[in-house]
């Protein structure tokens, strides 16, 4: 069956929330935020209001209004909310859908469903048909605790009113979030994560499924500039007089499906065969091997390479479309047309998983991001970092028994490991302290690695990483132990290493330990080895 190019925004608020009436003083009613939707051209949609905001009688009024809006093979409307939780400290949130016209309000705040896993386990254990999107925001922390289960977990919103989140740095990234390294889509693609790309709007007005200009808050708040050593620039924040918003919006959630019913729109999402839109509705077809976005391509036998088709239609000419294998552009064309095409062959093959996508860019600077094709071959060696789940992190433990060594004294601990055949290495640090902890990795002998970090406090604590193996940071001290993990996949023939230069704001440490043993890390810096 041919599949239909469908548009959605499903990450709508409604006065339920209580953040709508930060941006208004009138409206936030679902019923004429649907009809709104409906007529602003889109396919399906969906009001997501905070699980944490609503009331019983709430939900079950969001019911009704919703159930009644659908309308199979004209308009398509789907039951959810958003969930949200507390994880050390930091919000996490996911939007929850159903497929039918009921489903449970399960709370953040309820220890029965105050994480993702426990979400899963109890849609697992009563048969319910749901999907969980995950979405970055500027007051969260993207993603601390990864619980992931394809079946219920199969894309990631990486553009929203808030920003994009395709990579650190990216164009149009959100002006007033403290986000680091190792938050965003193509970590968790190079984490191993099969997640497709999807866009909604996280719209908290009256103006839905159309552009927004300048947002004015009605309620004072200021986000004062931080200092920030490494030079990530974060501008003066002002939200008395408005707020800065993506300014290619509206967010489309893309779906080819094979019709327009809340079941092939479901099944879609599942198969991943969604792509991400911002500032106009670019229709974008993506292809390796005659597999579509979000699927996966397996090579038996050679030839192992990879036959690779793309186009791109936009509102105004396309200026630009490109392909990324393992998040580095591989092809690219210049274009002045309502329509772009590419088409190569790609022979850089060498490892078991690969993974490659597509983006395009408006003249106007719309765009739009495909999910991922993942073309794997299982007679090459595996070269995944294999960091799917928060239990493929290493131990956590190790934090607390960083504390034990230092006991309140000024110090540092390095610790080295293995995982499923990859190295590992631990920095933390801790004491009691006014100064900074600044320091430097220098990394090399590895084919891929991943830096993450553990308690840093959010606009307080900074690390950068070139992506070429310097990873820098300027960091607090103080009681409880915080510091950065690495784990890496060696190159074939090269010896791990990773040289260390770290200080208390240029003094020495009082005391250094290597897996537990003390040693000498003067301030200059020591190199470690597995």
């Amino acid at each position: 069956m041919d599949l239909k190019l469908l548009w959605g925004d499903i990450h709508v608020h409604s006065g339920f929330s209580r953040c709508f009436w930060l941006w208004n003083r009138e409206g936030g009613d679902p019923d004429d935020l649907y009809d709104k939707l409906e007529k602003a051209g889109l396919d399906f949609a969906a009001i997501v209001d905070h699980e944490g905001h609503m009331k019983d009688e709430d939900w079950e009024r969001l019911k009704e209004i919703t159930n009644r809006h659908n309308k199979p093979g004209r308009f398509v409307t789907f039951l959810g909310y958003e969930w949200s939780t507390r994880v050390k400290g930091l919000t996490e949130d996911r939007n929850v859908y159903y497929l039918g016209d009921d489903g449970p309000l399960l709370r953040g705040s309820d220890g029965r469903s105050d994480r993702a896993g426990k979400l899963f386990g109890f849609f697992r254990r009563e048969g319910i048909e749901a999907i969980v999107i995950p979405h970055p925001h500027p007051s969260t922390d993207f993603f601390t605790e990864w619980d992931h289960d394809p079946k219920y977990q199969p894309v990631v919103e990486i553009c929203s009113d808030w920003g994009a989140w395709e990579y650190f740095g990216n164009p149009h990234f959100c002006k007033d979030a403290d986000f680091l390294p190792g938050k965003f889509y193509q970590d968790l693609l190079k984490r191993g994560l099969h997640l497709g790309a999807i866009a909604s709007s996280d719209r908290h007005s009256n103006l839905v499924g159309v552009h927004q200009g300048h947002l004015r808050c009605v309620y004072e708040r200021k986000i004062p500039q931080r200092s920030n050593p490494l030079g990530v620039r974060r501008p003066r924040i002002r939200l008395e007089g408005g707020f800065f918003i993506n300014p290619i919006n509206p967010c489309f959630a893309a779906v080819y499906a094979e019709e327009l019913t809340r079941e092939a729109i479901f099944d879609a999402i599942r198969k991943r065969h969604t792509y991400a839109a911002a500032g106009a509705k670019i229709k974008l077809d993506f292809r390796v091997n005659d597999h579509m976005m979000g699927e996966v391509c397996r090579l038996e036998s050679p030839p192992f390479r990879a036959e690779v088709f793309c186009s791109a239609e936009g509102e105004r000419p396309i200026s630009k479309l490109e392909v990324l294998r393992n998040n580095q552009v591989i092809h690219a064309v210049k274009g002045n047309a309502r329509k772009v095409s590419l088409e190569f062959e790609d022979e850089g093959i060498d490892e078991r998983e690969t993974y490659y996508y597509a983006r395009a860019f408006q003249d106007d600077g719309a765009r739009a991001w495909s999910s991922p094709v993942w073309v794997i071959c299982p007679s090459y060696p595996d070269l995944s970092l294999h960091l799917v789940s928060s239990k493929d992190l290493p131990e956590r433990r190790l934090r607390e028994r960083t504390e034990r060594l230092l006991s309140g004294r000024t110090g540092i601990a390095v610790w080295r490991g293995e995982h499923k055949g990859r190295k590992m290495l631990s920095v933390f640090w801790g004491g009691e302290t006014d100064r900074r902890c600044v320091g430097e990795l220098r990394i090399s002998g590895f084919h891929r690695y991943f830096v993450f970090q553990e308690g840093f406090q959010v606009a307080a604590d900074l690390f950068t990483d070139d992506g070429t193996g310097v990873v820098q940071w300027n960091a607090g001290i103080g009681k409880g132990a915080k510091g950065l993990s690495l784990i890496g996949v060696p190159e074939e023939g090269e010896t791990p290493e990773v040289a260390i230069v770290a200080s208390a704001e240029g003094e020495p440490f009082e005391v250094a330990f290597l897996d537990g043993s003390l040693f000498d890390l003067p301030s200059v810096g020591a190199s470690v080895r597995w």
